[in-house]
């Protein structure tokens, strides 16, 4: 009779967990990226090298675009974080920051025409006349969007962002067995413009704030003066990787471009897989660590390690097995492999960031670190452009890459340890760890000697066993449906 009564338990935890919203997320989440990836490795194959080069181009100035925004999605997602509980407020941040969104939507309007008008060499290069207005106003709806999205994850409105999330792909999907070359790529542009403006128009119907006005002079100065510290965080850390394609994209062929940014796209599609919890917990974290005591923080700081990043680091790993099939099913992208496998590699050290800078953030410690990601940005810039001048392979890039992002790393970690006042939180000897494992990778990539990448794995495996059953017991009790654990 106990035994039936158990198993009856255990059965309704696991119906419990399968009508979980984060379970859905996830699971459609996951589903969206393995579309994704096939979408990549397709489209690679079918547009060639050189066209994949002008889509790269045309992503990179969109990626450009986003920033257009002035940071008002990330004050958005911080400050609704923060003052969840009072609806006044949050009511006006929000009415506000449609406002702003509004008025750099202009600028980029602007800016566009301008870019029409004179048409400058290196926009020949990529031939962007052709894609200039289709770019522009794709960017608005995506800030737009954004906008939304950070909004709707702080109230758990996650069905409207898993449609939003899933329009593209699908769309993607369903247009690669029809079209293939420039044709395949100035459809896909239109196709992106029409999925952003469904996903708009869906958020505004759905939109858990007001849109009433409130005319409000010290609302836009507070959104405007938290946006730029975290549009400079933002841009600091993300610009990491775009440097690195913008010095590629004045320094190197069409061609190489996109086996870079075929290379780019892998290693951040794996990230993105591990990112899905943290996207529906990011708010959370902010507002946990924005009441914490140092103690608490450095509890839950520890748990955030074992938790996500042991486990996010053993898919990056496992995931650089798979990397030579690219190269045997599309031989045309087969330059990128190497610099896959390093970006991933660089992908493993920015990983052991995520609690330290969400903590930060949440302690409004943003404009403190915003120096040390323009540093790694300079590295980038200085030896990258240095690289392409002596002719060096794209591989040379992706290690300047990887080595930015270690000096990166290594200066938030000393900057959160600094702010607890700690000596030591265990990070140090995580990094350690990486930085070996890395080492025995690079040195597998450029001697031709795969056995060093399995060899890793292992040595991960065996290192963090413990830390691996504990952060696999720690999902199951996030997928259980109680966020508010976390």
């Amino acid at each position: 009779m106990d035994s039936l009564k158990n198993k009856m338990v255990g059965w309704n935890k696991l119906i419990q967990v399968a009508k979980s919203g984060v379970v859905q997320f996830v699971v459609l989440r996951y589903s969206t990226l393995a579309i994704q990836f096939i979408n990549a490795l397709i489209i690679a194959q079918f547009l060639g090298a050189y066209y994949f080069g002008i889509y790269s181009f045309v992503t990179l100035v969109l990626q450009y675009l986003t920033y257009s925004n002035l940071g008002i999605n990330y004050s958005v997602n911080v400050l609704l974080s923060i003052k969840k509980g009072n609806p006044e407020l949050t009511s006006k941040l929000w009415a506000n920051s449609l406002y702003i969104t509004f008025i750099a939507g202009i600028l980029v309007v602007f800016m566009g025409i301008i870019g029409l008008m004179f048409d400058p060499p290196y926009f020949q290069k990529y031939e962007f006349s052709r894609y200039i207005l289709p770019v522009v106003f794709n960017a608005i709806l995506v800030n737009y969007n954004g906008l939304f999205v950070n909004s709707f994850r702080i109230y758990g409105k996650l069905r409207e962002i898993n449609i939003y999330q899933m329009l593209i792909p699908l769309g993607t999907l369903a247009l690669l067995p029809f079209f293939k070359g420039q044709l395949l790529l100035d459809v896909w542009i239109g196709m992106n413009f029409a999925c952003n403006l469904f996903s708009f128009l869906l958020f505004v119907n759905k939109a858990p704030h007001s849109l009433a006005h409130h005319h409000n002079v010290k609302i836009p100065a507070i959104l405007l003066h938290k946006g730029a510290h975290l549009l400079l965080y933002n841009m600091s850390f993300y610009f990491i990787t775009i440097a690195a394609r913008t010095v590629i994209s004045v320094g190197y062929s069409v061609e190489e471009l996109g086996f870079y940014s075929f290379a780019n796209a892998i290693a951040n599609a794996v990230m993105t897989a591990g990112g899905a919890f943290v996207f529906v917990f990011f708010p959370k974290m902010l507002n946990r660590f924005h009441a914490m005591t140092n103690l608490e923080t450095l509890a839950f700081l520890k748990r955030i390690r074992i938790a996500y990043i042991t486990v996010l680091n053993l898919m990056v790993l496992a995931s650089m097995v798979v990397v030579p099939l690219i190269a045997y099913f599309i031989p045309e992208m087969a330059p990128a492999e190497n610099a896959i496998l390093i970006l991933l590699c660089s992908q493993i050290i920015i990983n052991t960031n995520m609690g330290n800078a969400t903590m930060l953030i949440a302690r409004k410690q943003e404009k403190y670190l915003t120096p040390f990601g323009f540093e790694a940005i300079l590295i980038v810039v200085v030896f990258g452009s240095l690289l392409a001048w002596m002719e060096y392979n794209l591989d040379f890039i992706a290690l300047v890459v990887l080595l930015a992002s270690a000096y990166y790393t290594l200066r938030v970690n000393r900057y959160a340890l600094k702010f607890l006042g700690l000596k030591d939180d265990g990070v140090k000897r995580d990094l350690m760890l990486y930085y070996c494992l890395i080492s025995l990778i690079v040195i597998g990539v450029f001697f031709s000697i795969s056995a060093l990448i399995y060899i890793s794995i292992l040595l991960y495996v065996i290192l963090k066993r413990a830390d691996i059953i504990t952060a696999g017991r720690e999902s199951l009790k996030l997928l259980g449906g109680n966020a508010n654990q976390f």
